[in-house]
């Protein structure tokens, strides 16, 4: 997908972790690259079939995906929903969440949107 803007480079200092930078997480730079590179392409996922075109995610539209993995998640599983202390796990707040490895972009939304929750995987 073509786009007209140039792409903007969030300033990220890993080195740093004190400075006062607004992106500190993966959570952070999704969201930077959401509003500042909306149309620029993230992700190209090929398809099984050569007939098929592949899927072309963007920031934007990879943010979107996210944001609604997030919010299926916290309808669907109680393991994001608020636990008192007496069910965490080896010192997290909610159990850690193992993920079948996969090699689409679905497992890195699922990623995201779990980090975002601040569910361990």
């Amino acid at each position: 997908m073509a786009t007209s803007t140039p792409f903007l480079r969030p300033k990220l200092d890993l080195l740093c972790p004190e400075s006062d930078q607004q992106i500190k997480s993966l959570a952070d730079l999704l969201s930077f690259n959401a509003v500042n590179n909306p149309s620029h392409t993230f992700i190209v996922q090929g398809a099984r079939s050569p007939e098929k075109p592949p899927l072309t995610f963007t920031f934007a539209s990879f943010q979107a995906a996210v944001r609604g993995c997030e919010e299926w998640l916290k309808e669907k599983l109680t393991l994001v929903k608020s636990l008192d202390q007496s069910d965490s796990v080896e010192g997290y707040d909610v159990p850690p969440v193992a993920l079948l490895l996969q090699s689409d972009a679905g497992l890195l939304i699922y990623l995201c949107a779990l980090l975002s929750l601040d569910v361990p995987v």
